[in-house]
């Protein structure tokens, strides 16, 4: 047998139903009614055509990207969240769900980079003269002691940070912009494509050591600006009154998150298990 041109192809996720009405909205019509109205019926049924190719050396990238499950929409979504984030979350939320990477697989790929970047090139290890202050600077032990802290405490915990931050904005941003349509669970998925987004702006600042107090503001700047441009288009408010809520936004779930964190560690200390 020659297995050349082998290329089967079969169908997964070949669902029936009697009533077809979903899926002959999507393929008959293109309005913006009839494309998203998966919101209207709650489901659409999909059918997905999966190719199994033979193993050769220009196949081999795809299997490789399979065993990381990169192969699934992740390298699309990345460029697209950079080129047309719109579109790419809004085909998450709706019927091309499967075109796109899933944002929390997305996050902790993209989050799993960054923190191997950041221990690559020591970005949180600090030297004296990096945080002096005006009045003194800190001793070498006191140094040390910090930096300990942030890879055992921060870096050590990294994922719980970022999944934490973007469930208590994801909450205010459901606040800021319930009349938009969006539920919360979806908040929750448009907050993780910006925040990782957000986090891949953070690289050049990295991989050139850029920790200065001004580079953090610069970098927050930037991610502020993204992400007012990405919620502008997508919940269709005025450029202005959306900037002034995503920055509501940041700074109330940034003060959420930690006062939960003090809940948290203070009730942790008061239950015994860590010792002066």
């Amino acid at each position: 047998m020659d297995h050349t041109n082998y290329e089967p192809t079969n169908f997964i996720e070949d669902q029936q139903n009697d009533n077809n009405t979903v899926l002959q909205d999507i393929q008959t019509d293109h309005s913006s009614k009839k494309v998203w109205n998966v919101w209207d019926k709650k489901e659409a049924i999909i059918t997905r055509e999966r190719k199994i190719r033979r193993l050769t050396f220009s196949n081999l990238p795809f299997e490789i990207a399979k065993v990381f499950d990169l192969n699934k929409g992740f390298f699309y979504t990345f460029l697209g969240l950079f080129t047309k984030p719109i579109q790419i979350i809004l085909s998450f939320l709706g019927h091309e769900r499967d075109r796109v990477a899933n944002p929390l697989k997305y996050l902790l790929i993209i989050n799993g980079i960054i923190l191997f970047l950041i221990l690559k090139f020591s970005y949180f290890d600090f030297e004296t003269q990096d945080i002096a202050t005006e009045s003194a600077l800190m001793d070498q032990d006191q140094i040390e002691l910090f930096n300990e802290s942030i890879n055992k405490y921060y870096l050590g915990f990294w994922n719980m940070w970022v999944l934490g931050s973007i469930a208590t904005t994801g909450f205010f941003s459901y606040l800021f912009f319930r009349r938009t349509g969006f539920n919360l669970v979806e908040q929750f998925a448009i907050n993780a494509y910006t925040s990782t987004q957000g986090y891949v702006l953070f690289v050049p600042f990295i991989l050139f050591n850029m920790n200065a107090p001004k580079d953090i503001f610069i970098w927050a700047s930037i991610y502020m600006i993204y992400v007012t441009i990405v919620f502008t288009g997508l919940f269709k408010n005025n450029p202005v009154k959306t900037l002034l809520k995503v920055i509501a936004i940041n700074l109330f779930g940034a003060l959420l998150f930690y006062l939960g964190f003090l809940i948290f560690a203070g009730t942790y200390l008061a239950s015994g298990f860590i010792t002066g």
